[in-house]
């Protein structure tokens, strides 16, 4: 009896435990349901509804075009065409017919599946965005896809406005080009409106003006069916177009120099030396902005920023080079303005140098005899400035002196990436190589060579300062930026970056010489005489590298007319022999265009007025 009441008693514990076990997972349960009903309801409602209106109510985004870019005389340069880009929305997509479709796309825009699929698997990161597959399809693959629209369930096709670079290459490095956002910009701008899929101006004025050029997008809510296709339109905000910029550069004069430089490589830039607009940068390698907007492949693209031609680089502001003898015009004017230098000072050249055990050459190995300072502009003959630079002055006064004229220093002008270049002085070599300054680099210094480091712009600069009396002007690139409704949102004015005290003396020696540099039967730039337009410039050939591999670069500069200056340039051809053999004919060329199309660029200016 003992033993069946324990029995009795020991089920009856078995039993009540499993209730208990049993209850406690019944209250589990319904807390945990509990809680979901909390978190999908409470916590994260509105995420969930959003979610599941989503499915049903879309927001497409209305790209805005952006602003376009025109020259000086209102010859568009940069502006918007149609592209048809396909899309991708994930959710959309029946997971049983992903293969198939995604074959079947991939044949008809003839990629690869595996590029269709990272594309969406790209587009699951946020539900119900699409993502562009492919941008810029042609009229055949966009027919296909329409015709056969019921088997692309989750894919369409948006009509985006597209950059389109009118001239291809042409005036490349000044307008820039744009692309698509970086995570990293994206995760910086996304507070600006900016949106995964845009695109944003990566160099030139595409990137220094991005903030007028990009416009507003707009926006539509449409309501879509169980595939992703649109039912109805609920709602439009038109995008708002971005401003346009209107540039400093002249169209036409931009591409006579273009075709001029075409088999070389190197810069040019032409300057108004009365406001300084810069009216020609050209840097040479160029390259077509183009590329980054259509379907280009990744070859080319590596090609663009990896190849040793330095396609992205723009010479005119970014690459540095010494000014040879070009510099020498400073030369002179520091040892005039300084130390009293006239036109009744000689030196006698006889083809060669001598300080100690070290000599240094004259180009010319005969020597050009006893020469003043108009005529040692006029031969560039370096012995005369050895001399100035070593028995006059000094590296502190062409220190100073290439200081006021902007030489170390960025110029400001409206682009990315400019170079500062070097004005080296005594200071300077401690600092940057802890070595002291010897006599040979103050000899070196006076005919432009050693350690002094420029920029085409800042030259060209140099040649306005001279051409109008000492007035340092800021290169100027932009004129103004206008909103899609007409109004100036911004001017650029003429901007005076130092006044030089340089007396009238100075200035008619120094501007006789580069005259005579061109006009003088002997001197050394008459390959740039221009038929009833007095010239005056400068050549200079520079050396590079080591002398085991030794490269030369020829320079021009100067102004035109000479009496009554109106522009400025620079030429600079990488790997020429000679400024008066290889830039020389390039400037004169390019002064006689000007001037010949001179009066129908004011009438275009004055029509637009």
């Amino acid at each position: 009896m003992v033993r069946i009441r324990r029995a009795e008693e020991h089920f009856i514990g078995q039993f009540e435990g499993r209730i208990k076990f049993l209850v406690l997972g019944i209250f589990f349960c319904f807390a945990f349901l509990w809680f979901s009903c909390w978190r999908i309801q409470i916590l994260h409602g509105e995420w969930f509804v959003e979610l599941a209106r989503n499915n049903r109510v879309r927001k497409i985004i209305i790209p805005a075009p952006r602003g376009n870019i025109y020259d000086r005389k209102g010859v568009i340069l940069a502006d918007n065409r149609p592209s048809f880009d396909v899309e991708v929305v994930i959710e959309d997509i029946p997971n049983e017919k992903k293969n198939s479709i995604v074959h079947k796309l991939a044949s008809i825009l003839d990629i690869s599946e595996e590029t269709i699929l990272r594309k969406i698997q790209i587009s699951r990161h946020v539900p119900y965005v699409p993502e562009k597959i492919v941008r810029d399809i042609n009229m055949q693959q966009l027919n296909m896809i329409m015709e056969n629209r019921e088997y692309f369930p989750g894919i369409s096709i948006q009509p985006t406005p597209v950059r389109d670079y009118r001239f291809g290459p042409h005036a490349s490095h000044v307008l820039g080009y744009i692309g698509k956002l970086s995570s990293e910009e994206y995760k910086r701008l996304k507070s600006e409106s900016y949106f995964m899929q845009d695109y944003i101006g990566k160099m030139g004025i595409e990137k220094e003006l991005e903030r007028y050029l990009k416009g507003e997008h707009g926006g539509m809510q449409v309501q879509v069916d169980n595939r992703g296709y649109t039912d109805d339109i609920l709602g439009v905000k038109e995008p708002v177009p971005g401003s346009n910029v209107y540039l400093t550069i002249d169209h036409h004069l931009q591409m006579y120099i273009e075709s001029l430089m075409m088999d070389h490589t190197g810069a040019v830039v032409v300057m108004d030396v009365r406001n300084g607009d810069v009216l020609a940068m050209a840097s040479f390698p160029e390259y077509d902005p183009n590329l980054f907007v259509k379907p280009t492949s990744t070859e080319i693209i590596r090609e663009l920023f990896q190849s040793k031609h330095k396609y992205l680089i723009n010479k005119a502001i970014r690459e540095v080079y010494p000014p040879g003898s070009t510099f020498k015009m400073l030369v002179a004017l520091s040892a005039m303005e300084s130390s009293g230098l006239t036109i009744a000072d000689k030196y006698y050249c006889n083809g060669s140098f001598v300080m100690g055990k070290f000599t240094w050459k004259c180009w010319h190995k005969a020597g050009h005899g006893w020469v003043n300072v108009i005529e040692a502009i006029r031969y560039s003959c370096n012995v005369f400035f050895y001399n100035l630079g070593h028995k006059m002055i000094g590296v502190h006064q062409i220190h100073n002196w290439a200081d006021q004229f902007g030489f170390g220093k960025k110029t400001g002008i409206l682009l990315d990436a400019e170079s500062a270049g070097v004005n080296p002085d005594k200071t300077w070599k401690k600092y940057t190589l802890n070595l002291p300054w010897y006599p040979g680099d103050t000899i070196n210094l006076s005919i432009g060579q050693g350690f002094m480091l420029v920029t085409p712009l800042q030259l060209v600069s140099f040649m306005v300062a001279i051409a109008n009396r000492g007035e340092l002007l800021q290169p100027r690139l932009v004129e103004r930026v206008v909103s899609n409704t007409g109004e100036v949102l911004q001017s650029f004015p003429r901007v005076v970056l130092n006044k030089i005290k340089m007396s009238e003396n100075t200035y008619k020696v120094i501007a006789e010489g580069m005259k005579e540099v061109v006009q003088h039967d002997y001197g050394t730039g008459k390959k740039a005489a221009v038929k009833d337009i007095p010239v005056s410039g400068k050549t200079g050939t520079i050396q590079m590298g080591t002398p085991q591999n030794r490269i030369h670069h020829a320079w021009f500069c100067g102004f035109a007319p000479s009496d009554n200056p109106e522009i400025a340039f620079i030429i600079l051809v990488e790997q020429g022999t000679s400024g008066g053999t290889y830039a020389a004919p390039i400037a004169g060329k390019i002064v006689d265009f000007y001037f010949k199309n001179k009066p129908q660029v004011l009438a275009n200016q004055q029509d637009m007025e």
